[in-house]
């Protein structure tokens, strides 16, 4: 009996994070797995939940997150193929350990 149920992978840079997404679709697929994507996008502004009267940091950290979204979609449908459970999850946080 397999005791791999779920394989994670961390995508740092969504632009190139097909060959990650390539390596978890391969474990997932190799163990009967659910895979899990993740990527945690950094606030650029560090600014959020600021009250600025010129500009709206918080809607474009939004709009950015919304971005990663729909990238880390497009690199995951590009490798994935139907009836792998893949669950995807961008996340704010800090990129620094």
């Amino acid at each position: 009996m397999n005791g791999i149920r779920r394989i994670m992978v961390v995508a740092t840079d969504i632009k190139h994070s097909r060959e990650t997404v390539r390596y978890g679709v391969s474990l997932a697929r190799k163990y009967d797995a659910e895979l899990v994507v993740l990527h945690v996008e950094h606030d650029p502004f560090g600014a959020s939940g600021w009250n600025l009267p010129f500009l709206s940091v918080d809607e474009e950290y939004k709009a950015i997150l919304k971005e990663a979204k729909k990238n880390l979609t497009k690199v995951i449908r590009a490798e994935a193929v139907s009836g792998l459970p893949v669950k995807e999850l961008v996340r704010e946080g800090s990129r620094s350990m």
